[in-house]
């Protein structure tokens, strides 16, 4: 973690263990939720990032309603453009 970084607490979705482990050992705070689970939604609003495999229409529904964290969709993406574009969300504080 480079100096000065502000930690994120980042949701990665149930299946994506290998973006969630390379974000932990980048010392991010990452918790792994199964999106699609309707008693998550709550849950879900206090990350500053939410990571999907892909875009479907449950989350569409969740990111309406429940969660101004951006979404970063993981499909094409290596762990290390998904850390970019998290590093390009402005923390929320």
């Amino acid at each position: 973690v480079k100096e000065g970084q502000n930690l994120k607490d980042i949701a990665v979705e149930k299946g994506l263990s290998d973006v969630s482990g390379f974000l932990k050992q980048k010392g991010y705070r990452v918790s792994e939720v199964d999106v699609r689970k309707k008693s998550n939604r709550d849950f879900i609003e206090r990350f500053d990032v939410v990571v999907l495999s892909e875009m479907d229409n449950d989350f569409m529904v969740i990111e309406d309603t429940s969660t101004n964290a951006p979404v970063i969709i993981a499909s094409g993406l290596r762990p290390e453009d998904i850390q970019a574009q998290i590093e390009s969300v402005p923390a929320s504080n």
